[in-house]
């Protein structure tokens, strides 16, 4: 993906649009697309994130990424999260016993016993285990389009999405990568 000229981030309440600029993502232009729906509280982050991100990048896939309630996610958003991971499957039982984990899902699909024991083994392996996850599909856009973004170097802000905080972090919160 080549760097736009305009935002790095662009948001789309309706599906079909959405659809449409990750055909043109996949294709190497444009911003990257959000998948926004009504939930216009996501806005505001994807404003801010210009100044957390610098331009595209091509993520670094994990070895085997679980990706849960695959039947519920638009074919667009899979295209997006396709290349997070060099193979995939949809139970955490078949996970291969070595190589870095991914596991991508919106709250209601991730099953406490299963993403529980996905962790435990990935832990007492010593695997790399990461995890991307919301509390609906429009908030899992938004995580999975920061995956191709280009964080700035040394930037002083970072990007903390937590719907269910009651009060803003008062001050700066450094993320190191």
């Amino acid at each position: 993906m080549s760097a736009p000229a305009g935002p790095l981030f662009a948001p789309y309440t309706d599906l079909d649009d959405y659809t449409r600029a990750v055909a043109d993502a996949e294709a190497g232009y444009g911003p990257l697309p959000v998948w926004t729906g009504d939930r216009g509280d996501l806005l505001d982050g994807i404003a801010l994130a210009e100044q957390v991100y610098g331009g595209h990048r091509t993520p670094d896939p994990a070895d085997t990424g679980v990706l849960f309630g695959h039947d519920r996610l638009p074919e667009a958003l899979r295209a997006l999260v396709g290349p997070l991971a060099r193979r995939w499957v949809t139970d955490p039982a078949r996970l291969p016993e070595d190589g870095s984990v991914l596991l991508v899902g919106t709250y209601a699909r991730l099953r406490g016993d299963e993403v529980r024991q996905a962790v435990e083994d990935a832990y007492a392996a010593e695997r790399p285990l990461s995890l991307l996850t919301g509390p609906d599909v429009h908030s899992l856009s938004w995580l999975v389009a920061q995956q191709y973004a280009r964080v700035v170097p040394g930037a002083a802000a970072g990007v903390v999405c937590e719907p269910d905080a009651a009060e803003p972090v008062p001050e700066a919160v450094r993320v190191a990568r």
